[in-house]
């Protein structure tokens, strides 16, 4: 298994090579270790896409103008903390991941009954889903390093249109580098902890902000500029994203994505009711 620091080694003889010292060591800097989740052919430990949720005893399942969510998955945050240190996140607990599979999304607040994120701090049982819940086949996951880097969309470099397509390219030989290193397909979904999201459109912290507050989109540079100071305040952190995936039977819209955020200080505070999901697709 690749370390995070072979990783950091590797990712900055590439970034010299492909865009330059001046940038590479900019982007070096800006890179974020991520876990990434892969399948696994057994059982390792509780964490695993799909399969029956984990809850304390008589908990109301999750749902959405009386239709059940459905479970896309659960997180061992013991198995995670043992594998890779994540700051931001308790070391122990279950995290269960629900998603509206049929819903109409409406960007609004009313949009957090159609996902939820249940946390036990403590011991759950199994529960099956009612009815009307689609039910996905368990898989188990094994993790692994991953050292991500942002793109042109997360605002965080101000490029040219020549650096921009430099770090396009970086990006994509990056990701082919690290399954190389790693042993997995360069073609295995995007399933992945913490780190820069592997966006579709624009900075899913962006969107996760304006969303969960129900705010109209700042139509001038002064007010987008407040609102980016605002959010970049709160931090949010990647807790999951979940790419579209055969195995599974996932289809996010047209071919997208799921990102789970959360601000900062409530994922340290446990307060996993703070989690706000955006989707993405082509």
């Amino acid at each position: 298994m690749t370390s995070p620091q072979e990783l950091r080694t590797a990712l900055a003889e590439l970034a010299r090579e492909r865009v330059g010292d001046d940038l590479g060591d900019r982007l070096v800097e800006l890179s974020r270790p991520s876990i990434r989740l892969l399948h696994a052919e057994s059982g390792i430990g509780r964490s695993r896409l799909g399969g029956d949720p984990v809850l304390p005893p008589g908990t109301d399942w999750p749902a959405v103008r009386g239709e059940p969510l459905s479970l896309v998955a659960v997180l061992d945050l013991a198995e995670v903390a043992e594998f890779a240190q994540v700051d931001w996140l308790p070391k122990t607990g279950l995290l269960n991941f629900f998603y509206d599979l049929v819903g109409v999304w409406a960007y609004t607040p009313d949009a957090a009954d159609s996902f939820h994120v249940a946390y036990l701090p403590d011991g759950g049982v199994p529960v099956s889903a009612p009815v009307g819940a689609t039910v996905f086949p368990a898989r188990p996951v094994r993790f692994a390093h991953l050292l991500t880097l942002p793109s042109q969309d997360d605002e965080v470099l101000e490029l040219s249109k020549a650096e921009a397509r430099r770090l396009g390219k970086l990006s994509q030989e990056w990701a082919r580098r690290t399954a190389r290193l790693g042993g997995w397909s360069a073609e295995a979904p995007n399933h992945q902890i913490n780190g820069w999201p592997d966006l579709i459109q624009g900075p899913v912290w962006l969107e996760a902000y304006y969303d969960s507050q129900g705010l109209e989109w700042a139509r001038t540079p002064e007010g987008r500029a407040e609102h980016e100071c605002l959010a970049r305040a709160q931090c949010w952190r990647l807790l999951l994203q979940l790419d579209s995936d055969d195995a599974m039977d996932w289809m996010w819209g047209d071919v997208g994505t799921l990102y789970y955020n959360i601000p900062d200080q409530s994922a340290r505070a446990g307060e996993f009711g703070r989690t706000w999901l955006i989707m993405q697709c082509s």
